[in-house]
């Protein structure tokens, strides 16, 4: 308060305020005092200093805005105090933003932030789009009051650039768009130039592209109509436009010139008229069998040969044979719907070779035929294989009356051929466009080996070959009857994992004793090494492996006994303890646990409790006798020997396998019944304690049981030997599924000759079942066949020519470093193997696994005259077949003109010396004789055996038919 009353003859003042900084002079105040008069007074002079910071104050306001242009005159800001006086103390980044929108939707460009060092701070190429009044800025610096810059104008600018108003659609060939463009003559900022003058233009700025590959791209359109547009308060309008062409992704220019930028409009197709018929752009090629064709491209067009964009209804296609014969299945060709007036046809599988074939495409009552193609059969043609890494020809085929599939191709390690012959029919997988083929093979130099072919793609095709490699591991195997994988992590002497084989020995046929050692075998990085033996087990028959306490375990049923206990012999529980002596971690007995021709042992946990299973097969003189469940408990904390304890008895008949599994928080075993006949299967109460009987499955001697699970759904296996009238006979095994409401229920057979043993195994990505066939009366020695699962069943993968093989497993195991010397770990960093012990006699089977990959080299011969003008025809017995041929070499419909180099070879006289093309008659079933129901081949003489030559092709001439 400047003014006031005196209170007794003083006057206080308590609020004076001087706000600026006296800077190089000082201040007075000068109080006058008015009675009877006036009279004055002066004070002393005195200092007015800067105050604490307070907030950004702006010292010079933006000037000369115009939209989309710097600023003229750029503000200038500083920190000050609650006066506005400079306190140079402040430092930090200033940001500058809209504080009042004038424009509504207009933004601030340019360098929107400037370092305060202690003074005052000039923006720098600040910028405001939108034209309008009322624009205010505001400056803001941490910890401090934001200044705000008086209210300003910004003006439109000068005219810069064009945009789009209104973008063009796409339309008909010759026919107006049908959205017809318009563009705006805009400043820097994007404002509209209301009263702007001039000329704005309509070029195309991009041609179209072609609407598929085949048809010619349309660099020769033209842009029909007005390309000078109406100009209307700052825009021009077009309203006549049109192109002359097809296309996709068709741009045009708009032009004003002055300086004034361009702008291209976004892109839009033209397509032809309505369609009155189809045309094959893209025509059948040759096919293999059930693989995917290549892509074949059907349009709908009008009468001048334009795509029907708009044309988009379903399109199907069905197989003509081009001699009215029947046709083979064809695989998704039908609801393919078109699109830009093309429907694509990318999936098509045709079932079966056959002649000479066409396709009839139709949609909405329009429809074409395709050119004349062939199918082939998959396997067929010569392959580059890549074998145990080196290259190697594969001739392949597939027999026109048997269907099976046989081949040949070098063995470059023994320089031997090897042979291969499919044992079964190739498995259709139409779902995948896949065909698969599992069959054995031979050469000298390996002997008989497993190999398994894989066909998905056109021009490739992948496999796995098991080679035997080793008939016996470090020690002979007597009457082997189960053979395991253990990987076990082992603590001491240092932690390590370590990979075992463990073998069940049965019967010493030298000694004609059921009493002899089975052994554990170490894995050292190419060799499994004795690592122990078990001295004295009793007919063994199998093993398992179990962890409780943390300590490692196992388990022999002991089955017979020749030497006093017979049937009645125990088995026997061993844990893996250090010996001292032998310096290594060996299984040492701890526990004997009577059985009844104990078969099976199987460990399972449930509530956190241990229990084992054993499944009793035979007493001496009963197979219907009881099975057992026993507890396993620590009671004693200074033992590590756990107490057995029987808890259930399970009525049997010749139990041969067990199994536990789990769905959900409930828990099953499941048994094997040989002489029941059946599969029984009971579930944990936890009530009682037990298992009760929850489902019988009824089958045919059934020796083995295993359960899986393969994406959330429970499977059971079970092997099935098969008897009738005390004779061994053949019968399918079986897979059966878990429903909820029925419980276990049939879902695939598998053809087994006597199976013995089944198991699950999951290894390198693939879910495998194996099987072994000890007594396949088709197979003098049995087989053991492994199937693999493809997304929906399990087919055949290989064939194992073992013998008698009553167990087989198979692993993975690392190789440490390389071994040439050895048989395994001579090549990568681990080896993938199978090894099958024999149930009768001695011996065991080693195979490793190879992977196989080919790439087609050639697909099929082509005949051809090489008389010009003369065509082939019927000829009679013993008469010169005229004209002189050429068989020429094919790859789908490439002829192949250079053979040189194919698969390593650098000239011809290595590669096809030894190839030549049989020339036989081959007569199609639809023109043989009667009762002829496949391919008649009618045997040629002379010059019936041609070499190829490196231009791949052999010349026939001279030849003549042997029979009619």
């Amino acid at each position: 308060m400047s003014s006031l009353e005196a209170d007794m003859g003083v006057a206080a003042f308590t609020d004076l305020f001087v706000g600026r900084q006296s800077d190089g002079f000082t201040y007075m105040l000068r109080f006058t005092v008015t009675v009877n008069g006036t009279d004055a007074l002066d004070s002393q002079n005195f200092s007015v200093f800067v105050g604490p910071p307070y907030g950004m104050w702006v010292e010079t306001q933006p000037d000369g805005v115009f939209g989309g242009d710097p600023f003229i005159v750029q503000p200038v800001v500083y920190a000050g105090d609650w006066s506005g006086n400079l306190v140079p103390s402040v430092s930090g980044v200033v940001s500058a933003a809209i504080g009042t929108n004038g424009g509504l939707t207009g933004v601030l460009s340019g360098q929107t932030t400037a370092v305060l060092m202690g003074d005052k701070t000039t923006f720098v190429n600040l910028t405001l789009d939108r034209a309008g009044q009322g624009y205010s800025l505001i400056f803001s610096i941490d910890g401090l009051v934001s200044g705000e810059t008086l209210p300003f104008t910004v003006q439109k600018g000068n005219a810069t650039q064009l945009a789009m108003r209104r973008e063009p659609s796409g339309g008909i060939v010759m026919r107006l768009l049908g959205i017809q463009p318009a563009v705006e003559v805009h400043d820097k900022g994007g404002n509209k130039i209301s009263d702007w003058t001039g000329t704005i233009t309509v070029s195309i700025g991009l041609e179209g592209s072609a609407i598929h590959p085949t048809l010619a791209t349309n660099i020769s359109a033209t842009l029909i109509g007005t390309t000078n547009g109406l100009i209307f308060n700052g825009a021009g309008y077009f309203w006549n436009l049109r192109l002359d062409k097809m296309g996709l992704g068709f741009v045009l220019t708009f032009s004003a010139g002055d300086g004034i930028r361009d702008v291209n409009s976004t892109g839009f197709n033209i397509f032809g008229d309505t369609a009155t018929s189809l045309r094959v752009l893209v025509q059948p090629s040759i096919a293999r069998t059930t693989l995917r064709m290549p892509e074949i491209v059907v349009a709908a067009q009008d009468d001048n040969g334009d795509i029907d964009g708009a044309f988009a209804v379903p399109a199907s296609a069905d197989l003509m044979a081009v001699d009215g014969s029947a046709v083979p299945q064809v695989y998704n060709s039908s609801s393919i719907a078109f699109a830009n007036g093309l429907a694509i046809f990318d999936s098509v599988q045709v079932a079966e070779s056959a002649g000479q074939l066409q396709m009839n495409f139709s949609a909405d009552g329009l429809s074409v035929v395709s050119d004349v193609f062939d199918v082939i059969e998959a396997f067929t043609g010569w392959w580059d294989l890549t074998y145990e890494g080196d290259h190697v020809q594969l001739a392949m085929s597939r027999d026109p009356w048997s269907r099976k599939v046989s081949a040949t191709w070098s063995d470059a390690a023994t320089s031997a051929d090897v042979s291969y012959a499919a044992t079964h029919d190739p498995e259709i997988d139409v779902e995948n466009a896949c065909m698969t083929v599992a069959g054995a093979a031979y050469s000298a130099g390996r002997g008989m080996s497993s190999a398994y072919f894989e066909h998905c793609e056109r021009e490739l095709m992948t496999g796995l070959s098991a080679d035997l490699v080793a008939t016996e591991l470090e020690t002979a195997t007597l009457y082997g009857k189960d053979v395991q994988h253990l990987v076990i992590v082992e603590n001491y002497p240092t932690t390590e994992t370590v990979h075992y084989i463990l073998v069940a020995n049965a019967f010493n046929s030298t000694s004609s004793s059921y009493t002899l050692d089975s052994a554990l075998y170490k894995w050292d990085s190419g060799t499994f090494n004795l690592h122990q033996t078990f001295p004295s087990t009793k007919g063994a028959t199998s093993w398992e492996y179990f962890q409780m306490g943390g300590s490692n375990y196992l388990i022999v049923a002991n089955h017979f006994d020749d030497t006093g206990n017979g049937y009645g012999t125990p088995s026997i529980i061993y844990q893996q303890e250090w010996d001292q002596g032998e310096g290594k971690l060996i299984f040492n007995p701890i526990q004997s646990v009577s059985g009844s021709g104990a078969v099976v042992w199987r460990h399972f946990v449930i509530d956190e409790f241990d229990y084992l299973a054993v499944a009793n097969y035979f007493n001496g003189s009963d197979f219907d006798i009881n099975s057992k469940v026993y507890k396993l408990e620590r009671t004693n904390p200074d033992t590590l020997v756990p107490r057995t304890t029987p808890i259930q008895s399970i009525p049997t008949s010749g139990a041969r396998d067990l199994v536990h599994f789990a769905i959900g928080s409930m828990d099953y075993i499941a048994f094997a019944n040989r002489w029941g006949g059946s599969v029984a299967i009971y579930r944990w109460s936890s009530t009682s304690e037990q298992f009760v009987h929850f489902q019988e499955i009824n089958t045919t001697a059934p020796m083995g049981v295993d359960a899986f699970v393969i994406d959330g759904v429970q499977y059971l296996a079970i092997a099935n030997l098969a008897r009738e009238n005390s004779v061994e006979t053949s019968s399918n095994s079986s897979i059966h599924v878990f429903d909820a409401s029925a419980g276990f229920v049939f879902y695939q057979d598998l053809p087994t000759q006597g199976a013995s043993f089944i198991r699950a195994v999951y290894n390198d990505d693939e879910q495998l079942l194996t099987l072994a066939n000890v007594h396949d009366v088709s197979v003098t020695n049995g087989t053991c066949d492994v199937y693999k699962w493809d997304g929906s069943k399990f087919r055949p993968y290989l064939e194992l020519p073992t013998t008698h093989a009553h167990a087989l497993t198979v692993l993975t195991a690392p190789c440490a470093t390389n071994n040439p010397g050895g048989p395994l770990c001579d090549r990568a960093a681990s080896e993938r193997m199978v090894i099958a012990v024999n149930g009768i006699g001695s011996g065991s089977e080693v195979f490793r696994f190879s992977s196989l990959n080919a790439t087609t080299f050639a697909t099929h011969l082509q005949m051809e005259s090489i008389s010009s003008g003369v065509s082939f025809s019927d000829t009679q017995v013993g008469v010169t077949i005229t004209p002189d041929v050429v068989a020429r070499l094919m790859r789908f419909t490439e002829w192949v003109t250079e053979v040189v180099g194919f698969i390593g070879i650098s000239s011809a006289d290595g590669l096809f010396a030894t190839q030549k093309i049989l020339a036989d008659a081959v007569v199609s079933s639809f023109n043989a004789p009667t009762g002829i129901t496949g391919p008649k081949v009618a045997p040629v003489l002379n010059e019936n055996l041609q070499f190829v030559t490196v231009a791949g092709e052999a010349t026939f001439g001279n030849i003549s038919a042997t029979s009619s």
